[in-house]
């Protein structure tokens, strides 16, 4: 019987042990490569890999029109004009009423509201329940100040819209024009979409998070200075837009959505600055409509979903007050 010798038993354990270890390695690289895939098609489920886009312009910036994506679950639609809504004539359908709103991520809902839960769609088919048809335009963007909404209402006007729904918070009594360099350079407001979606993961929340380094997701609730000189130049902005508004056969009404503990309440500088764009209205004579205390009653904090924007249940409540105004009015 032959035996093999030392040597070629020896070599023959190292050729297994090879193989062996080739295929570890081989297996490592295809587990790693099928959990990337996989994590990639998650992401791309949940829409990371289609942010909203953003563009910069004369009063800032806004979002790009002509966007129809889907992110974390939900709708999201810009029209040609880069409005969150759907697109419509240039003058009001007949026997139509027209409302245009105007403000920033409160009325725009962002990404984690979907387009059929925002205030304005849900005052839509509760003004068709009570059979008044209502178009709906809304022109808001996250971040904006009034400043911005002031450089939008005259870069397009009202729009042929009845009435102008001009939707304030707390953070509106200070918050200075968002300049057009946040786009590109915040997390929330990118100019174009990233190749990968586990890209933004990483890029966007998880490195962020890891490095101490996270920005708020609404830069309108960094105000900075809580000034009442910042409240002055606002005042000049909403003035004008008020008049600017009337000046196009369109009746302003101003409604403020301020969850419970708001800073207007419990601060006396934005007690103050609030005071002086109440009595800014009032020489106005503009409809002003408060949400706080029906809100309140409503379920106040649990009616919004970070303590400053509402979710689907606080729009229904803020579309039932502004709805009971409305059909005060003559729909035409």
């Amino acid at each position: 019987m032959h035996e093999t010798s030392w040597p070629d038993s020896a070599l023959a354990n190292q050729s297994a042990v090879a193989v062996i270890r080739t295929r570890w390695r081989w297996i490592t690289v295809l587990t790693l490569l099928a959990g990337l895939v996989s994590v990639e098609m998650a992401c791309r489920f949940l829409g990371l890999h289609t942010p909203v886009l953003y563009e910069r312009t004369s009063f800032g910036f806004r979002p790009v029109p002509n966007q129809d994506i889907r992110r974390f679950g939900n709708h999201i639609y810009y029209d040609p004009i880069g409005l969150r809504s759907t697109p419509v004539g240039t003058s009001p359908a007949a026997g139509s009423l027209r409302l245009l709103f105007l403000g920033d991520s409160v009325i725009n809902g962002g990404a984690m509201t979907d387009q059929a839960d925002t205030l304005p769609f849900r005052l839509q088919r509760m003004m068709s329940e009570r059979g008044v048809t209502t178009e709906v335009l809304n022109a808001s963007s996250p971040g904006w100040a009034i400043g911005n909404e002031a450089g939008w209402l005259n870069r397009y006007g009202t729009l042929g819209a009845k009435y102008l729904v001009l939707t304030l918070n707390s953070f509106d009594l200070f918050q200075m024009p968002a300049p057009a360099s946040t786009v590109g350079h915040h997390p929330s407001f990118p100019d174009k979409a990233p190749w990968l979606g586990v890209q933004e993961l990483l890029t966007r929340y998880i490195v962020p998070q890891m490095l101490g380094r996270v920005q708020p997701a609404d830069p309108g609730v960094d105000i900075g200075s809580v000034s009442i000189d910042n409240t002055r130049a606002i005042l000049g902005d909403l003035r004008w837009i008020l008049l600017r508004a009337r000046h196009q056969q369109t009746e302003p009404v101003v409604v403020f959505v301020e969850p419970v503990g708001a800073m207007s309440m419990n601060d006396s500088t934005a007690r103050a600055a609030k005071g002086m764009i109440l009595e800014l209205l009032k020489q106005l004579a503009v409809t002003t409509i408060e949400t706080a205390q029906v809100i309140e009653s409503a379920g106040g904090s649990a009616l919004f979903r970070d303590g400053l924007h509402p979710n689907s249940q606080g729009n229904e409540i803020i579309a039932s007050i502004l709805a009971r105004h409305l059909l005060t009015y003559p729909p035409h």
